[in-house]
């Protein structure tokens, strides 16, 4: 880098001197001020970056020759010529030294990216093709701030929590004066419950007609499939099923089949609903039972009334009872 930024110092000192003869030619003898300064100074930035590359000092190089560029912006002479391309181009490859010998500072990366986009615009601007090594440039500078890690979160510290005030000290309470307890008064006598004794009935009446119902859906699904069995079994010793040809005879077996196990799912749903309502009409004596009882202790503390269920179930058949106490 530093014989390629020589390089441009040698270049710049040539077409400044080229520049310097053809202003005496035309400029009057009086023509003095910062113009004619122009080109010295920028030998003169180009000189101190060299001497910054030189020593290793890349971050100062690259800025020194950014400093130059922009001189070459300022100036008509050298605006978008050779000189311009390669002092901005000796900025961005001293940012690159200055990146892999800070182990990877991506400010150079930023500061790099900023100076080649203003030259991108510029040249655009005048209406000149941007170079390739710009853009090549432009292309590190932009992949190397992609590779950024995020900046880590400050987390501010938390301000310890102000320690709670100690409470004053309380007053003594005063004793408290001594109460006469009053005598309680009788409790008066509970009236009688018409309401539970109401429901009592109607939950005893239903779960008794809901346990007859079922004893009748059991005992008429109970002999469903019995019957179905004997109508098979009868029908196959007739002599109009002996009279039949075999297809015939396999046909009228499939169907009584059909029929007797329909007639068993029939039979099996009337005991279940039987069983279930059953079930629930205990249910419905028992606890209307017991709300008869306890009414009639409330209504009469001397007097007990029980009424207890009695269901015996046997074989095709279901008995049910009640038996009131008094």
């Amino acid at each position: 880098m530093s014989r390629r930024c020589s390089a441009v110092a040698v270049g710049l000192s040539i077409s400044l001197v080229t520049a310097s003869g053809a202003a005496a030619a035309t400029r009057t003898a009086d023509a003095t001020g910062p113009a004619a300064q122009a080109p010295e100074n920028l030998g003169t930035v180009i000189s101190e970056a060299d001497a910054h590359e030189h020593a290793g000092r890349y971050a100062d190089a690259a800025r020194r020759y950014a400093d130059a560029y922009a001189m070459t912006s300022n100036s008509n002479q050298y605006r978008g010529t050779d000189v311009a391309l390669q002092t901005v181009l000796a900025s961005a490859k001293a940012y690159r030294s200055a990146f892999d010998a800070s182990d990877d500072d991506y400010t150079f990366a930023v500061e790099s990216k900023a100076l080649l986009d203003a030259v991108v615009a510029e040249w655009t601007a005048m209406g000149q093709p941007v170079p390739d090594a710009i853009r090549k440039e432009l292309e590190w500078a932009e992949a190397r701030i992609a590779e950024k890690p995020p900046d880590p979160v400050v987390v501010p510290p938390t301000e310890p929590e102000p320690e709670p005030e100690p409470e004053p000290a309380s007053e003594p309470e005063p004793e408290p004066e001594p109460q006469i307890e009053a005598e309680p008064e009788p409790e008066p006598e509970p009236e009688p419950d018409h309401s539970r004794r109401d429901v009592g009935i109607a939950l005893t009446g239903l779960g008794l007609a809901s346990t007859i119902g079922g004893i009748v859906s059991v005992a008429v699904g109970v002999p469903v499939r019995g019957a179905a069995q004997d109508y098979r079994t009868e029908v196959l010793q007739s002599p109009q099923f002996t009279a039949l040809s075999a297809r015939d005879q396999d046909t009228a077996t499939s169907a009584l089949q059909t029929y007797v196990e329909t007639e068993t799912r029939r039979g099996v749903i009337l005991m279940g609903v039987g069983g279930a309502a059953i079930g629930v009409g205990v249910t419905g004596i028992v606890v209307g039972s017991i709300i008869l009882a306890r009414s009639g202790r409330r209504s009469a503390p001397g007097a007990r009334a029980r009424l207890s269920p009695r269901v015996a179930m046997g074989r095709g058949s279901a008995t049910m009872g009640l038996r009131l106490r008094f």
